[in-house]
């Protein structure tokens, strides 16, 4: 099993070297020999051995023994400092336009000027307006469209309801004279389905006919 890795004074200069000439910091800590999660274990430790020392002495309390972990936190951070400087130098020098308008922190009359006149944020306003009003008048349109289809499916079955019972109707006015009259009455459903039966069987349908007591009238 491999030894694990140590911070020792040689790692943190060559590591610091690396950071302060631009390497990035996983660059640095592979160049190294350590791995990142090593390397920002490491950074994490200092910064809390170092936030301790000073929260102590700003209070005046025993602060806790200086440590290579806090100088590795402290000599990476100001080689980050260092190379960010030196790149924005570099940046200033030969393109101070960029530097102007790019840089970080500068003031906002450096920023090319990108603000919308009166009348423009009036036509956006307006045109926002107009979208929102067409989205609602294409809600509207679509509510009354179902309600239409939902009134013609009602009446559908209003009218279709009417034509059934005018249809029973008269179909029970019929079978009512027929055993009046003694004969037995098959309705029209009744002998069509039997005529199909008919027809399966026997390869031709009957005529119509009335039953009278169980027998047929000729």
């Amino acid at each position: 099993m491999a030894e694990p890795r140590v911070l020792t004074p040689e790692r943190l200069a060559q590591i610091v070297d690396d950071v302060r000439h631009g390497v990035y910091d996983k660059v640095a800590a592979e160049r190294a020999g350590i791995h990142q999660v090593t390397f920002r274990f490491w950074m994490v430790r200092g910064q809390g051995i170092a936030e301790k020392r000073a929260e102590a002495a700003l209070h005046g309390m025993e602060a806790p023994p200086p440590s290579l972990y806090e100088d590795f936190y402290v000599q990476v951070t100001a080689a980050r400092s260092e190379a960010r400087q030196l790149a924005e130098r570099r940046v200033f020098e030969t393109d101070p336009k960029f530097w102007l308008t790019h840089a970080a922190g500068v003031r906002d009359d450096w920023r090319p000027t990108q603000r919308k006149t009166a009348q423009e944020r009036a036509d956006e306003a307006k045109a926002k307006q107009e979208a929102e009003a067409a989205r609602l008048k294409a809600l509207r349109e679509a509510e009354q469209r179902k309600l239409a289809d939902a009134r013609a499916v009602v009446a559908g079955y209003a009218n279709a309801d009417e034509e059934q019972a005018a249809y029973f109707a008269a179909d029970r006015r019929a079978e009512a004279a027929a055993t009046l009259s003694g004969h037995k009455y098959h309705s029209d459903a009744w002998y069509a389905s039997w005529s199909k039966w008919m027809e399966h069987f026997w390869g031709g349908a009957p005529a119509p006919m009335q039953e009278k007591g169980g027998a047929t009238d000729n």
